[in-house]
């Protein structure tokens, strides 16, 4: 894998730590450095669609939500910031089905 992937591993383990000290605007910077690296993680996807939610920036969380979901049809928390990205834009109906996929996901686990 190589430097670029090291180097992605970090930004990202730093974005979490920063996420979980709800230092929001610092893990979004790691997580968009590790996507750099290594575009289309679905983790990384995740977890930097889940700190724009947090921001506020729904809009930009979708496109991001949605490359996750399609990419790991199971991932309950890509699932359940989609369907809050949808309803801080107002989409309710997108919002409720994503909400419905992500009960459904946790029922099974």
């Amino acid at each position: 894998m190589g430097d670029a992937f090291d180097q992605a591993r970090q930004h990202f383990l730093d974005g979490l730590a920063h996420f979980q000290a709800h230092a929001l605007t610092e893990a979004e910077l790691c997580f968009e450095s590790a996507l750099a690296l290594m575009p289309g993680r679905p983790s990384t996807l995740t977890n930097l669609g889940a700190t724009r939610v947090k921001l506020g920036k729904a809009g930009a969380a979708l496109p991001l939500l949605e490359q996750a979901t399609a990419a790991e049809p199971g991932n309950l928390q890509a699932w359940s910031y989609l369907a809050l990205a949808h309803a801080d834009l107002a989409q309710y109906t997108e919002a409720l089905a994503c909400y419905d996929r992500a009960l459904a996901l946790d029922a099974t686990t």
